[in-house]
């Protein structure tokens, strides 16, 4: 009877040939179903998670950044810049370029930037461009180039006979200006005070004064190469003289240095 029992229970447990192979292929079918679900799961989780930070655009939007995006490229740029006929560039507002074209006024407010040592005009290209682009119907900025690299071991006085004819030349080429202002940098301070004092044009009147024998001259605002001086502006000049002043300057390679005969 034991051992009956036994064989009854070891044909249980050997399936037929038959059943096995019926049953693999749908196990197989289970497991692909149950991976698809998982994977399917997964991707809507990431896309709800990624969608929390960078929400997909809709059609409207998108439409909206392609024009924006073709308007931009055929816009002109808000800044215009030139080469002066004495050096340097003169920037100013693409605006104020059509204002002109249109009739209007030119900026009458010419902004001088002078670099320091060993400096040049592209110090000042990202100044100037804000300059312009806060002030577009005001000012015209000019970055000056005649002083630039070892030309600022020349000396205060020659640099600053430069910068003087620069200015001149800036001011007959822009005949609309009528006001100046000077903004520099570091030793550019000393050289535009040098040509502020070669440019100044005192301007004074005689006015008789009623029941006195002798005139009484009244001194008026004088002009900078003919034009209304508004603003001088430094950064880190040494205006009162430098305390290093007789310091050993540090080896360097010939062509740093000026030519001297």
């Amino acid at each position: 009877m034991i051992a009956a029992g036994a064989a009854s229970m070891g044909r249980a447990a050997t399936p037929a040939p038959g059943a096995q192979s019926s049953r693999l292929p749908r196990a197989v079918s289970r497991l692909r179903l149950v991976l698809r679900s998982s994977e399917a799961a997964a991707r809507s989780g990431s896309k709800r998670w990624i969608g929390c930070f960078r929400p997909s655009p809709s059609p409207a939007t998108a439409a909206a950044g392609a024009a924006v995006v073709k308007e931009a490229k055929g816009k002109r740029p808000e800044v215009e810049v030139e080469p002066a006929r004495g050096g340097g560039e003169d920037v100013w507002s693409a605006d104020a370029e059509t204002e002109v074209a249109q009739g209007g006024a030119f900026p009458e407010h010419l902004v001088i930037m002078v670099n320091g040592l060993v400096g040049s005009a592209d110090d000042w290209k990202f100044a100037a461009e804000q300059f312009v682009r806060r002030m577009p119907d005001k000012v015209i900025v000019h970055r000056s180039q005649c002083n630039s690299a070892t030309q600022t071991f020349d000396g205060v006085d020659l640099m600053g006979e430069r910068l003087a004819n620069e200015v001149l030349s800036v001011v007959e080429q822009r005949r609309g200006v009528k006001k100046i202002s000077f903004v520099a940098h570091s030793l550019g301070g000393l050289v535009a005070r040098y040509a502020i004092g070669r440019l100044y044009e005192p301007n004074s009147r005689r006015k008789s004064s009623g029941g006195e024998s002798r005139d009484d001259v009244v001194h008026l605002n004088g002009h900078i190469a003919g034009l209304e001086p508004m603003n001088f502006i430094t950064f880190a000049s040494p205006h009162l003289g430098s305390s290093g002043n007789k310091q050993i300057l540090p080896p360097a390679t010939f062509f740093m240095w000026p030519s001297f005969p």
